[in-house]
């Protein structure tokens, strides 16, 4: 939503992994362990980077400041699922 707010031209993903992003959930029934340690080496690097920039407290804009927030505590929850699973 705040991409389409702003208007920034964002090239998304390469064609390559759009394609493959919609088998990759068919990997979670049959090769979960697998599946959860991409979870987690998709998920870990992106928290720690977010939470490191809400915590040095430098300027943000409003909305940007949310944004991470709100993803910080989102994502908790499935790196948490990896974790215990």
């Amino acid at each position: 939503e705040m991409v389409n707010r702003i208007g920034a031209d964002v090239p998304g993903m390469p064609r390559v992994l759009k394609w493959l992003s919609q088998f990759i959930p068919l990997a979670a029934g049959p090769l979960p362990i697998p599946f959860f340690f991409g979870v987690l080496a998709g998920e870990e690097p992106i928290d720690h980077t977010q939470k490191n920039v809400l915590r040095e407290g430098k300027a943000l804009h409003p909305i940007m400041e949310r944004v991470m927030a709100i993803h910080v505590a989102e994502e908790a929850r499935h790196i948490s699922f990896a974790h215990e699973y």
